[in-house]
Protein backbone atom coordinates (compact mmCIF):
# COMPACT_ATOMS: atom_id res chain seq x y z
CA UNK A 1 0.00 0.00 0.00
CA UNK A 2 1.60 3.23 -1.14
CA UNK A 3 1.77 5.96 1.77
CA UNK A 4 1.05 9.22 0.85
CA UNK A 5 2.90 11.89 3.33
CA UNK A 6 0.27 14.65 2.35
CA UNK A 7 -2.99 12.53 3.35
CA UNK A 8 -1.79 11.49 6.45
CA UNK A 9 -1.69 15.41 7.43
CA UNK A 10 -4.43 16.77 5.25
CA UNK A 11 -6.07 13.85 7.74
CA UNK A 12 -4.70 14.50 11.04
CA UNK A 13 -5.32 18.27 10.37
CA UNK A 14 -9.38 17.69 10.54
CA UNK A 15 -9.11 16.43 14.41
CA UNK A 16 -6.12 18.06 15.51
CA UNK A 17 -4.47 21.81 15.44
CA UNK A 18 -1.17 21.90 12.98
CA UNK A 19 1.51 21.67 15.95
CA UNK A 20 0.08 17.90 16.81
CA UNK A 21 -0.90 16.89 13.21
CA UNK A 22 2.90 17.98 11.73
CA UNK A 23 4.30 15.16 14.73
CA UNK A 24 1.39 12.65 14.52
CA UNK A 25 1.11 12.50 10.64
CA UNK A 26 4.61 11.21 10.54
CA UNK A 27 3.99 8.72 13.31
CA UNK A 28 1.15 7.66 11.59
CA UNK A 29 3.50 6.94 8.66
CA UNK A 30 6.34 5.45 10.66
CA UNK A 31 3.90 2.55 11.74
CA UNK A 32 2.05 1.67 8.39
CA UNK A 33 5.39 1.12 6.82
CA UNK A 34 5.86 -1.78 9.71
CA UNK A 35 1.73 -3.09 8.67
CA UNK A 36 1.53 -4.78 12.49
CA UNK A 37 -1.23 -6.91 12.59
CA UNK A 38 -3.02 -9.30 14.70
CA UNK A 39 -4.02 -8.70 18.41
CA UNK A 40 -2.09 -5.46 19.05
CA UNK A 41 -2.04 -3.65 22.30
CA UNK A 42 -1.88 0.60 22.56
CA UNK A 43 -0.09 1.36 25.15
CA UNK A 44 -0.87 4.73 26.11
CA UNK A 45 -4.21 4.94 23.65
CA UNK A 46 -5.10 8.73 24.38
CA UNK A 47 -8.35 10.34 22.49
CA UNK A 48 -8.64 7.51 19.93
CA UNK A 49 -7.75 9.67 16.44
CA UNK A 50 -4.44 7.96 16.39
CA UNK A 51 -6.18 4.63 16.19
CA UNK A 52 -8.80 5.73 14.01
CA UNK A 53 -6.64 7.13 11.26
CA UNK A 54 -4.44 3.80 11.32
CA UNK A 55 -7.57 1.71 11.23
CA UNK A 56 -8.71 3.24 8.01
CA UNK A 57 -5.24 2.67 6.75
CA UNK A 58 -6.09 -1.29 7.54
CA UNK A 59 -3.43 -1.19 11.07
CA UNK A 60 -6.27 -2.36 13.63
CA UNK A 61 -5.84 -2.04 17.42
CA UNK A 62 -7.18 -4.87 19.38
CA UNK A 63 -7.03 -3.47 23.11
CA UNK A 64 -6.30 0.36 23.74
CA UNK A 65 -5.25 0.62 26.87
CA UNK A 66 -5.01 4.26 28.78
CA UNK A 67 -4.25 5.33 32.52
CA UNK A 68 -6.76 8.15 31.83
CA UNK A 69 -10.38 7.22 31.62
CA UNK A 70 -11.43 10.62 30.66
CA UNK A 71 -9.06 10.19 27.09
CA UNK A 72 -10.68 6.73 26.93
CA UNK A 73 -14.29 8.36 27.05
CA UNK A 74 -13.04 10.19 23.92
CA UNK A 75 -11.90 7.77 21.86
CA UNK A 76 -15.25 5.52 22.92
CA UNK A 77 -17.28 5.15 19.65
CA UNK A 78 -13.58 6.16 17.39
CA UNK A 79 -12.60 2.61 16.42
CA UNK A 80 -13.49 -0.96 17.17
CA UNK A 81 -10.76 -1.25 19.77
CA UNK A 82 -11.35 -2.83 23.40
CA UNK A 83 -10.49 0.44 25.25
CA UNK A 84 -9.18 -0.40 28.97
CA UNK A 85 -8.02 1.63 32.03
CA UNK A 86 -4.71 0.65 32.86
CA UNK A 87 -1.16 1.49 33.36
CA UNK A 88 1.93 0.15 31.26
CA UNK A 89 4.06 -0.59 34.27
CA UNK A 90 1.45 -3.06 35.69
CA UNK A 91 -0.92 -3.84 33.20
CA UNK A 92 -3.92 -5.73 33.94
CA UNK A 93 -3.24 -8.50 31.44
CA UNK A 94 -1.73 -12.32 31.38
CA UNK A 95 1.24 -13.07 29.88
CA UNK A 96 1.86 -14.29 26.45
CA UNK A 97 -1.79 -12.86 25.16
CA UNK A 98 -0.93 -10.25 22.36
CA UNK A 99 0.71 -10.68 18.83
CA UNK A 100 2.60 -7.00 19.63
CA UNK A 101 2.38 -3.79 21.35
CA UNK A 102 2.73 -0.04 19.83
CA UNK A 103 3.10 2.78 21.87
CA UNK A 104 3.45 6.52 20.71
CA UNK A 105 4.79 9.31 22.49
CA UNK A 106 3.84 8.10 25.36
CA UNK A 107 7.16 6.09 27.07
CA UNK A 108 9.00 9.75 27.60
CA UNK A 109 6.38 10.11 30.03
CA UNK A 110 6.37 7.16 32.50
CA UNK A 111 8.17 7.06 35.88
CA UNK A 112 9.76 3.23 35.34
CA UNK A 113 10.30 2.31 31.79
CA UNK A 114 12.14 -0.38 33.13
CA UNK A 115 8.89 -1.89 34.14
CA UNK A 116 6.96 -1.08 31.46
CA UNK A 117 9.47 -2.46 28.71
CA UNK A 118 9.41 -6.08 31.19
CA UNK A 119 5.53 -5.41 30.84
CA UNK A 120 5.79 -5.74 26.93
CA UNK A 121 7.82 -8.20 26.66
CA UNK A 122 5.36 -10.34 29.18
CA UNK A 123 2.21 -9.46 27.58
CA UNK A 124 3.70 -10.35 23.97
CA UNK A 125 3.97 -13.36 22.28
CA UNK A 126 7.74 -15.42 21.73
CA UNK A 127 8.24 -13.23 18.50
CA UNK A 128 6.35 -9.86 19.00
CA UNK A 129 7.06 -6.80 17.62
CA UNK A 130 6.64 -3.56 20.19
CA UNK A 131 6.54 -0.52 17.68
CA UNK A 132 7.40 2.81 20.00
CA UNK A 133 7.98 6.12 19.35
CA UNK A 134 9.64 8.43 21.82
CA UNK A 135 11.51 11.88 22.36
CA UNK A 136 14.96 11.64 22.24
CA UNK A 137 17.88 13.86 23.11
CA UNK A 138 17.42 16.26 20.42
CA UNK A 139 14.11 17.34 21.32
CA UNK A 140 15.16 20.28 23.06
CA UNK A 141 17.54 21.40 20.81
CA UNK A 142 15.80 21.74 17.78
CA UNK A 143 12.29 23.90 19.91
CA UNK A 144 12.22 26.72 17.97
CA UNK A 145 10.96 29.58 20.68
CA UNK A 146 14.39 28.72 23.24
CA UNK A 147 16.15 29.77 20.00
CA UNK A 148 14.51 32.48 18.81
CA UNK A 149 14.74 33.91 22.48
CA UNK A 150 18.47 32.83 22.69
CA UNK A 151 19.55 34.84 19.94
CA UNK A 152 17.63 37.90 20.74
CA UNK A 153 19.59 38.14 24.26
CA UNK A 154 16.67 36.33 26.68
CA UNK A 155 18.39 33.50 27.78
CA UNK A 156 16.39 33.54 30.97
CA UNK A 157 12.86 33.20 28.89
CA UNK A 158 14.57 30.55 26.53
CA UNK A 159 15.44 28.40 29.98
CA UNK A 160 12.02 29.41 31.43
CA UNK A 161 10.50 27.98 28.31
CA UNK A 162 12.06 24.52 28.50
CA UNK A 163 11.13 24.44 31.81
CA UNK A 164 7.17 25.10 31.21
CA UNK A 165 7.61 22.72 27.98
CA UNK A 166 9.15 19.90 30.43
CA UNK A 167 6.28 19.97 32.38
CA UNK A 168 3.58 21.23 30.49
CA UNK A 169 4.02 17.80 28.77
CA UNK A 170 5.00 16.42 31.59
CA UNK A 171 8.65 14.54 30.44
CA UNK A 172 10.54 12.51 32.62
CA UNK A 173 13.60 12.09 30.31
CA UNK A 174 15.27 13.14 27.27
CA UNK A 175 17.79 10.50 26.49
CA UNK A 176 19.58 9.08 23.07
CA UNK A 177 18.06 6.03 21.04
CA UNK A 178 21.05 3.86 22.70
CA UNK A 179 19.87 4.54 26.20
CA UNK A 180 16.30 3.59 25.49
CA UNK A 181 17.50 0.79 23.36
CA UNK A 182 19.75 -0.47 26.68
CA UNK A 183 16.51 -0.39 28.76
CA UNK A 184 14.58 -2.21 26.60
CA UNK A 185 17.26 -5.21 25.89
CA UNK A 186 17.51 -5.00 29.72
CA UNK A 187 13.62 -6.14 29.93
CA UNK A 188 14.62 -8.88 27.23
CA UNK A 189 13.59 -6.95 23.77
CA UNK A 190 15.77 -6.90 20.97
CA UNK A 191 15.92 -3.48 18.80
CA UNK A 192 15.57 -4.36 14.93
CA UNK A 193 15.01 -1.04 13.91
CA UNK A 194 15.68 2.10 15.22
CA UNK A 195 15.41 5.34 13.21
CA UNK A 196 15.17 9.35 14.43
CA UNK A 197 12.48 11.51 13.31
CA UNK A 198 11.32 15.11 13.45
CA UNK A 199 14.01 17.06 11.77
CA UNK A 200 14.95 20.45 12.51
CA UNK A 201 11.96 22.37 10.46
CA UNK A 202 9.47 20.04 11.38
CA UNK A 203 10.15 20.59 14.90
CA UNK A 204 10.86 24.21 14.86
CA UNK A 205 7.41 24.48 12.64
CA UNK A 206 5.51 22.41 15.87
CA UNK A 207 6.80 24.49 18.26
CA UNK A 208 6.13 27.78 16.69
CA UNK A 209 2.53 27.22 16.61
CA UNK A 210 2.24 25.14 19.56
CA UNK A 211 0.57 28.50 21.58
CA UNK A 212 -2.82 27.32 19.13
CA UNK A 213 -3.29 23.69 21.50
CA UNK A 214 -3.93 26.02 24.09
CA UNK A 215 -6.69 27.52 21.91
CA UNK A 216 -7.73 23.88 20.57
CA UNK A 217 -8.36 22.82 24.38
CA UNK A 218 -10.52 25.94 24.96
CA UNK A 219 -12.38 24.72 21.98
CA UNK A 220 -12.90 21.27 22.66
CA UNK A 221 -14.30 22.11 26.19
CA UNK A 222 -16.84 24.19 24.29
CA UNK A 223 -17.83 22.15 21.29
CA UNK A 224 -16.17 18.86 21.82
CA UNK A 225 -13.51 19.75 18.69
CA UNK A 226 -9.92 20.93 18.81
CA UNK A 227 -10.34 22.47 15.08
CA UNK A 228 -12.70 23.70 13.35
CA UNK A 229 -12.87 22.93 9.26
CA UNK A 230 -10.41 24.35 7.05
CA UNK A 231 -11.55 24.06 3.53
CA UNK A 232 -7.80 23.58 2.10
CA UNK A 233 -4.88 23.40 4.21
CA UNK A 234 -1.72 24.32 1.95
CA UNK A 235 -0.44 20.83 2.63
CA UNK A 236 1.58 20.23 -0.53
CA UNK A 237 2.98 23.59 0.41
CA UNK A 238 3.85 22.80 4.24
CA UNK A 239 5.23 19.45 3.24
CA UNK A 240 7.52 20.63 0.78
CA UNK A 241 9.24 22.51 3.47
CA UNK A 242 9.88 20.58 5.74
CA UNK A 243 13.32 18.41 5.77
CA UNK A 244 12.20 14.98 6.96
CA UNK A 245 12.10 14.04 3.38
CA UNK A 246 15.85 11.73 3.13
CA UNK A 247 17.29 10.35 6.07
CA UNK A 248 17.71 12.53 9.44
CA UNK A 249 20.97 12.14 11.23
CA UNK A 250 19.87 13.20 14.34
CA UNK A 251 15.90 14.05 15.15
CA UNK A 252 14.29 15.32 17.41
CA UNK A 253 12.44 11.71 18.21
CA UNK A 254 13.33 7.95 17.84
CA UNK A 255 10.87 5.31 15.98
CA UNK A 256 11.60 1.91 17.53
CA UNK A 257 10.80 -1.36 16.77
CA UNK A 258 11.65 -3.87 19.85
CA UNK A 259 11.32 -7.65 19.54
CA UNK A 260 10.67 -10.66 21.78
CA UNK A 261 13.28 -13.93 20.35
CA UNK A 262 11.07 -16.20 19.36
CA UNK A 263 12.08 -18.54 22.41
CA UNK A 264 10.55 -16.06 24.41
CA UNK A 265 14.15 -14.76 26.04
CA UNK A 266 14.91 -14.34 30.01
CA UNK A 267 11.36 -15.36 31.90
CA UNK A 268 10.30 -11.81 33.10
CA UNK A 269 8.21 -11.53 36.71
CA UNK A 270 4.76 -10.75 35.53
CA UNK A 271 3.84 -7.17 36.52
CA UNK A 272 0.16 -7.65 36.54
CA UNK A 273 -2.36 -10.74 36.83
CA UNK A 274 -1.49 -14.18 35.45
Amino acid sequence: MTIHRDDLLREYLRVAPLSRALIRSKEIELILRKRPDGRIIDLGHGDGHFAAILARHGVRLFVGMDISLEELRRARGRTATHLVVGDMQRAPFRGGVFDGAISNCVLEHVERIDATFREAHRMMKPGGRFIATVVADGYEILLFWPRFFGRIGLRPAAKAYLTYIERRFVHQRYIPASEWIAEAEKAGLQCTHKEPYIGERRQMLMDLFLPGVVVARMMRALTGREVLPVPRWPVSLISGWLDDHGALEKGANAFLVLEKSAGGGAEITPGGNS
